[in-house]
């Protein structure tokens, strides 16, 4: 008999029939199970721009439903020698805090070089975790060049071998904090202020203590660095499953003068047509994601 004991895993040993004993109980051996973290492994954790696909380890039929490899992108995915890494992370470590390297051998000021047309609109994704959202994206929109940022960096290097065994010549991903690098990676982008045309946020690390709240992605800063970069008619997708992180982050941009709401109310649909593995979760368990789009309008 197996019961879980704060959040460790006993497994009892009763006499058998034939009178075999066994001891009482094994050394705890650790298991997730608390409603939260079950659905958080078997589902996607975009949880500070993380879009954590599921553990392949039948733990939840959410695995089944939405992640059984059916095209090159899932095989690559759910394939051998994925790396793992922690869902959070504290972006004020030193390691994170460190300037922004563009890339291991590339020490130029500017992403261009990563593009095959670089003369491209941008889109770049804040948090894009495991990078599946860029991906797809990518390969449904080859006229609009990709960029995803993601502070844990296995996923990012990850993510770049992906893209390259798919072939996508618009669609690459860097190391970067968002809290402090921001300003540095908007200045890289071909054709500063002109080029930018979305920035995504979509399910970021909600850091539900209050003490963590000022490692949340969006404050004023972020948002003062994406009005200062984005083009005019250039838009913000913000979402979230947590009603709170979703209402802060529409009213920390909601407050600046340069952006209008599309709608007061919240999105009922995906606003870029695809959704995360996050969001494919949620709604999965009948629950709510808050979607807002924000547009840049001409200076006055």
């Amino acid at each position: 008999m197996r019961l879980c004991v704060g959040g460790f895993l006993v497994e009892m040993f009763v006499p058998s029939a034939h009178g075999i004993s066994a001891p009482a109980a094994r050394a705890r051996v650790p298991l997730r199970c608390t409603r939260r973290r079950i659905l958080m492994t078997a589902a996607d954790g975009n949880r500070g721009n993380g879009e954590n696909a599921p553990v392949s380890d039948k733990r939840s039929a959410h695995a089944a439903t939405f992640f059984t490899p059916s095209s090159e992108l899932d095989a690559l995915m759910h394939g051998k020698g994925q790396v793992r890494v922690r869902e959070h992370v504290n972006p004020f470590r030193p390691k994170y805090m460190d300037a922004l390297r563009l890339g291991v051998e590339h020490e130029a000021d500017s992403v261009a070089p990563f593009y095959a047309r670089p003369d491209l609109p941008f889109h770049v994704d804040v948090g894009c975790a495991k990078g599946r959202f860029c991906l797809e994206m990518a390969q449904r929109y080859p006229h609009i060049n990709f960029l995803g940022l993601e502070i844990r960096e296995p996923l990012v290097g990850q993510a770049n071998e992906w893209a390259a065994a798919l072939g996508l010549t618009n669609v690459h991903f860097l190391f970067a904090n968002a809290l402090v690098h921001m300003d540095t990676v908007l200045a890289a982008l071909p054709f500063a202020r002109q080029s930018l045309e979305t920035v995504s946020v979509l399910h970021p690390d909600p850091q539900f203590k209050k003490r963590h709240h000022k490692r949340r992605t969006v404050n004023a800063a972020f948002a003062s660095s994406i009005a200062h970069h984005l083009r005019t008619g250039g838009r913000v997708v913000l979402q979230s499953d947590v009603l709170e992180v979703a209402t802060e982050m529409r009213d920390i941009f909601a407050a600046r003068p340069e952006f209008e709401l599309q709608s007061t109310e919240w999105l009922p649909n995906p606003p870029m047509g695809i959704q995360t593995e996050r969001e494919r979760a949620c709604l999965s368990r009948n629950e709510p994601v808050y979607r807002c789009v924000l547009y840049k309008h001409a200076e006055k």
